[in-house]
């Protein structure tokens, strides 16, 4: 799992647009240049044009060259920013996650609140009745109830922690085999 340092990389992504502008307005003002040097070249009478040529062709190899280095620029900035997010793990599963277990959370609050009303209600049958028959019936009902939620809460919490390493076992696995996949590739190209 590889941590994004979104703050960082739009720094970097900043510095490098501004760069890839400057480089287009470099490219542009090059073709142009290029253009009229070509056309001016044209225009020179045929015994002129063998001197001229040295230079002209000069000035192709350069603005090649410019051009070569700009496409590195902006392929090495492409394949930064693309590097960053392939490693990215996908939030989504995450976030699920994270609504599940508020939801979940938010239902053990609820069970809990219930367990202690029921104690609270099974303390209060012991207060009030005298009868040891009605009380201790009273009061096993209340236990079997009270077990019955504390099992149903342990079921629920059990199936969440289960589910949550399945699907943390299945995202890490499917990395794995993105990482292992993108090796292979990178090595047997």
């Amino acid at each position: 799992m590889t941590e994004i340092n979104l703050s960082e990389l739009q720094k970097t992504l900043d510095s490098q647009g501004i760069e890839i502008v400057d480089n287009q307005k470099d490219s542009f003002v090059g073709r142009k240049a290029l253009a009229d040097k070509t056309k001016d070249f044209k225009k020179l009478p045929d015994e002129n044009k063998l001197g001229a040529f040295k230079g002209l062709l000069k000035a192709y190899q350069t603005e090649i060259d410019n051009l070569t280095k700009r496409s590195k620029t902006s392929e090495s900035a492409f394949l930064n920013v693309y590097k960053v997010l392939a490693e990215a793990v996908d939030p989504y599963p995450l976030l699920e996650a994270a609504v599940d277990q508020t939801v979940k959370a938010s239902e053990v609050r609820d069970l809990e609140t219930e367990i202690r009303k029921l104690r609270d209600e099974n303390a209060e049958l012991r207060k009030r009745s005298n009868d040891q028959s009605n009380v201790e019936a009273a009061r096993r009902k209340a236990e079997a109830k009270t077990e019955q939620l504390e099992q149903k809460m342990e079921e629920i919490i059990q199936e969440r922690i289960t589910q949550k390493e399945n699907e943390f076992n299945a995202t890490h696995d499917e990395k794995l085999r993105n990482y292992e996949d993108r090796i292979f590739e990178d090595n047997y190209y």
